[in-house]
């Protein structure tokens, strides 16, 4: 943000501050004040999901790696464990890929072979590694995008999304400040967002909106777009309205 906006920003929500404090403040060149609310579009079971990986998860006497996606399903971890502990071993008897091995007929019989062909998971082997024999990476659900990117209709999301009720502290945060550039800035999971338009935020090529954010019932003069692993940062301001800030090297 300082960097975008050519002034100091100060993280004024610590630990000793007051409850319901914003978590920014600045002022602007020409001595207006701002205040700042940061806060994060996400899926919170996919963010837990992803945390596992610090966890290193392996399953016994496999020689191979396994990476795992839920496909948008809830899906206990330990169950996931104990099934691909069964299943690993029948997969890599038979030299195919996970979803051509569970297809065999002759599997039909076995409850974990049933589990994995009733939860549709994707389960991809890896190659075969004397450090990592056996690890399971659990990956996020993301999915790619295809045509030409289109921050409007990410702009449209976003003013949909923003209108629920679990953003209203957020805003009204901004609204006890009594700043007069009130922004908020959101953090873009990459399970949170629709693949197309987390995207389309990222590209920095992409062209920027035509129009300003209009969130139903909500004031704002700022709105900051933070995706994760980014390559750019866009942001709105109602005094000038659309930028992007490349971040690549």
């Amino acid at each position: 943000m300082s960097r975008g906006l050519g002034v100091p920003v100060e993280c004024t929500d610590t630990d000793t501050s007051p409850d319901g404090r914003w978590d920014f403040e600045f002022t602007l060149n020409d001595g207006t004040t701002g205040a700042a609310e940061m806060t994060t579009i996400t899926d919170a079971a996919d963010r837990e999901w992803r945390s596992l990986k610090s966890k290193q998860p392996t399953i016994d006497g496999s020689n191979y790696q396994w990476l795992v996606r839920r496909r948008g399903k809830p899906v206990r971890f330990g169950e996931l464990l104990r099934h691909l502990g069964v299943v690993a071993p029948l997969v890599e008897q038979r030299d195919v890929d996970f979803e051509l091995a569970i297809r065999d007929p002759s599997l039909d019989g076995n409850e974990s072979v049933a589990w994995f062909r009733h939860h549709r998971l994707t389960v991809i082997k890896l190659g075969a590694s004397p450090v990592n024999r056996g690890r399971v990476w659990p990956e996020s659900d993301t999915v790619g995008a295809w045509g030409e990117p289109r921050l409007d209709a990410a702009i449209e999301w976003l003013e949909i999304e923003l209108a629920k009720d679990g953003y209203a502290a957020k805003f009204d945060k901004l609204a006890r400040s009594g700043a007069t550039e009130q922004h908020l800035v959101l953090r873009l999971d990459i399970a949170g967002v629709p693949g197309p338009h987390l995207f389309a935020i990222d590209d920095p090529a992409a062209s920027l909106p035509t129009r300003p954010p209009v969130i139903r019932g909500r004031r704002t003069t700022g709105l900051w777009l933070l995706p994760e692993f980014a390559r750019s940062v866009v942001w709105w301001m109602a005094r000038s309205g659309w930028h992007r800030m490349d971040l690549r090297p």
